[in-house]
């Protein structure tokens, strides 16, 4: 039966029309369910700032079926809307392309503002669709807004980062949400206490703090050395060392140094943190430099605490997990003494520098400052030099361990740090002062170059780790990046030869080497793969040649490091770190000419013929054995005591037997003997790099 039979039988019952009644709220107060004071604008629009449109609402405009609202009201909840939904597409994008990066993230990456870099060079259709949906929302007011917001609480000196997926940040989209949480954080400050109270009370264990409770403040104080000790330590850290971790600002650190001695009771445990990782820093520089230690030369009983340990109980007393000011910093410093004293790689050291990455992450550090205005100049600065040595530190210990980088180029625009001295801003500033050229040489020009640089590697990276044949366009795109980086570094600051070094100073010669290490490395990475196919391929010989050389030089800064400091390295030294650890390029460039020999040991077994393009060697072929051989008897110096070592002797050994082999064999393999047992002398005499004399050097940094 249809709707038409039944009304045949059924009386239609009329909805009575409701009375049209007229309102006496304003429309905000009718929302909110609020009292109205009925005055034009009422109270309660000028308490939350809605003046302008506190309106009320007519019998004629009931009657029309029309809302109370006008035109510019329409339209700016129109514009709230779009930048809702700009958010929400970059959130879920996101998600789905963890591996692309918008064009315009790209174009900063080559103009130097923003330290991220290009995507895969052979971007698939999701990748450039993703860019082209970035591209979009540009349009959106401060898109950096829709990555995440920032809570800032200058009480505790912390700032704690959301996500653009977190509820916070959503909230944070409107404006009158946002003010509730600014103005009643009372029950959150409550519950913060309480839960603090009940962890100090309860000291449960924890992976990351350890079984035993923390130390308190007075026994931290009570291992500290008198004054006149941590002055000493204190100049020599940031007279050897203050150009490498510029993110401790010499200038305010030493206000507060001040101030810690006029009142010790006062002083946080995190900045207690700090100052015991500045003097570990400085008692292993002594060691570092080939010199006495300050307590052998000064006939004193060291301490019953060691510093690096007294570093991990302020970190584990101070809650570390939860981070504030000088949290990370005091971690990142004990992370890299930490891995300069293992004597191979070590997977705790990653987990540590993971650690503090996520840490960094939860304080936003790897955002744009200048989404956040919450934050001082002094704090932006000091954030973009951390972040630097962070994605440095990332990349060179995933190289290390041969896994995926920690951090995801994609989720950060932090901003270069900028070239100015330390004391040309403070915390008291209202603004930064403009960068200097990079010519112009400060404390911060080392981790801006040395970023770039990085940067470029990371790229190189990725290309040769997922995609096992690069295009020709893949490797001309990097080749582009590593030469425009390297083109950014003074002449000041670029390797020279012995006469033109001799007179620069042993910090601006260790940062010499440094840049053109982790240069010559990108191109050894690069070029790797064509070592083999360059034997049968001749299209491809020019990167064969290309991986040799670099390779060659990053042995020339082996040789060079060694021979100039050799008489400075005791025993001990020698069997630990200097060798391993942090110098696998120098195994990597090894690894590259023993390859080449040998494949050329397989060219010629195949091809006998001298004319023949797959057995021809290049003119420097004996400059590699050499090279080769001089480092293998830098690797014997610790075999006994490193499992590195002991691999890179052991293969370049072989390598250099079966040369050896092959020549008895066949005199025209080499066309000379093998290099006898003065190798390294000759194979230095070969090189055209050097420190100059070591009289005046202090220290050097044996990582890349």
């Amino acid at each position: 039966m249809d709707g038409s039979g039944r009304s045949n039988g059924v009386q239609k019952l009329v909805r009575p029309q409701k009375r049209n009644r007229l309102s006496v709220s304003c429309s905000h107060c009718r929302i909110r369910k609020l009292k109205c004071s009925r005055t034009q604008p009422c109270d309660s629009c000028l308490r939350t700032g809605d003046s302008d449109t506190c309106l009320y609402a007519s019998r004629s405009t009931r009657q029309k079926n029309d809302d109370s609202l006008d035109h510019n009201t329409k339209q700016e909840l129109t514009a709230r809307i779009a930048k809702l939904e700009g958010l929400l597409l970059s959130v879920m994008s996101s998600d789905k392309n963890t591996n692309s990066i918008s064009a315009n993230t790209v174009q900063n990456y080559h103009s130097g503002n923003v330290m991220s870099y290009a995507p895969n060079t052979f971007p698939s259709s999701e990748t450039r669709h993703y860019q082209h949906e970035m591209e979009r929302i540009q349009d959106v007011d401060d898109v950096a807004r829709a990555f995440g917001s920032m809570r800032v609480d200058p009480r505790e000196n912390q700032t704690i980062y959301f996500g653009g997926a977190h509820w916070i940040s959503i909230l944070s989209e409107v404006d009158e949400l946002k003010n509730y949480l600014i103005d009643n954080d009372e029950l959150e400050d409550v519950a913060l206490k309480n839960s603090a109270t009940l962890r100090d009370v309860q000291t449960p264990s924890s992976l990351l703090r350890g079984i035993a409770p923390p130390a308190t403040q007075e026994d931290i104080l009570s291992y500290l050395p008198a004054r006149a000790i941590v002055d000493v330590f204190v100049n020599r850290f940031f007279e050897v060392y203050g150009t490498t971790f510029v993110f401790i600002h010499e200038p305010t650190f030493r206000e507060e140094y001040i101030e810690h001695w006029n009142n010790q009771t006062k002083t946080k445990i995190i900045w207690l943190g700090l100052l015991f990782a500045i003097l570990h820093a400085a008692e292993v520089s002594y060691e570092e430099a080939g010199q006495v230690s300050f307590w052998d030369q000064h006939d004193l009983l060291r301490p019953f605490a060691d510093f690096k340990s007294l570093t991990v109980q302020c970190l584990i007393a101070s809650d570390y997990t939860n981070p504030v000011a000088y949290t990370v910093e005091t971690l990142m410093l004990y992370i890299q003494f930490d891995g300069i004293t293992t004597p191979d790689r070590s997977i705790e050291t990653s987990l540590m520098l993971g650690i503090a990455t996520r840490l960094a992450m939860r304080m936003g550090i790897h955002r744009n400052s200048k989404a956040h205005p919450g934050l001082t100049p002094f704090q932006d600065e000091m954030r973009r030099r951390l972040w630097g040595t962070i994605l440095i530190s990332d990349t060179l210990h995933s190289f290390q361990l041969s896994l995926p980088a920690t951090i995801s180029q994609i989720d950060c625009n932090c901003a270069m740090p900028r070239n100015i001295h330390n004391d040309e801003f403070g915390p008291d500033s209202t603004k930064l002062p403009p960068p200097r050229p990079l010519s112009e040489y400060t404390e911060v020009t080392y981790t801006i170059l040395k970023t770039r640089l990085i940067l470029v590697l990371r790229e190189i990276m990725n290309l040769i780790n997922y995609n096992d044949s690069p295009s020709a366009g893949d490797i001309s795109r990097c080749e582009l990046s590593l030469s425009e980086a390297q083109a950014t570094i003074p002449p000041f600051l670029q390797v020279s030869r012995v006469e033109e070094s001799a007179s620069v100073s042993p910090i601006i010669q260790s940062q010499r080497i440094s840049f053109d290490r982790v240069y010559q490395l990108g191109r050894c990475m690069l070029y790797r793969k064509f070592l083999r196919r360059a034997r049968t391929d001749p299209s491809v010989l020019q990167y064969r040649l290309s991986c040799v050389n670099a390779a060659l030089k990053v042995l020339q800064h082996q040789e060079t490091l060694f021979v100039h400091f050799k008489p400075m390295f005791s025993p001990s030294v020698r069997r630990r770190h200097k060798f391993t650890h942090p110098t696998l390029d120098f195994f990597t460039a090894g690894m590259i000419l023993a390859l080449d020999l040998y494949y050329g040991i397989e060219a010629k077994s195949r091809a006998p013929s001298k004319d023949s393009e797959a057995s021809r060697d290049f003119p420097n072929r004996m400059e590699m054995i050499a090279a080769l051989q001089s480092s293998n008897q830098i690797w014997a110096l610790s075999k006994d005591d490193s499992v590195e070592a002991a691999k890179a002797y052991g293969i370049f050994s072989f390598i250099l037997q079966k040369v050896a082999s092959c020549q008895s064999a066949n005199e025209d393999v080499v066309g000379e003997s093998v290099i006898g047992p003065d190798a390294l002398a000759t194979a230095i005499e070969l090189r055209n790099y050097s420190f100059g004399t070591q009289e005046n050097i202090l220290e050097f940094d044996w990582v890349i």
